[in-house]
């Protein structure tokens, strides 16, 4: 989807990431992306996955650069996704993690400690 007005300056990634969150899906504008395609390259125009927006939450461009979009893990096993972390290990993250826990998790050296309530 694309939010109706380009939101890409650091200081408006909770704006975009909430008017991501709120567009009404049935007038919102898309455009088609093969989300995943070719993922074994490794760079982020091919992962395409980052930490804006929660599990399963919606995916939306934000102006035409794919690298200040909202792409969010999904799943279609019910209230949550299986995440790899960096040491390897995989854990299953509900959907209603908190938005900011969320973006820790997907951070590095913020030395934020998490709880395994929330998997």
């Amino acid at each position: 989807f694309r939010t109706p007005k380009q939101l890409d300056k650091p200081e408006q990634l909770d704006e975009f990431a909430q008017a991501c969150h709120d567009l009404d899906i049935s007038r919102a504008r898309f455009d088609i992306h093969r989300k995943g395609y070719n993922w074994m390259h490794g760079e982020y125009g091919m992962t395409l996955y980052n930490h804006v927006l929660p599990v399963n939450d919606k995916t939306c461009l934000n102006g035409s650069g794919y690298q200040v979009g909202a792409w969010t893990a999904g799943s279609l096993h019910g209230s949550g996704a299986n995440v790899l972390f960096g040491d390897g290990g995989v854990h299953r993250i509900k959907q209603t993690i908190e938005r900011n826990v969320w973006r820790s998790l997907g951070s590095r050296n913020g030395g934020e400690a998490i709880s395994t309530d929330l998997y």
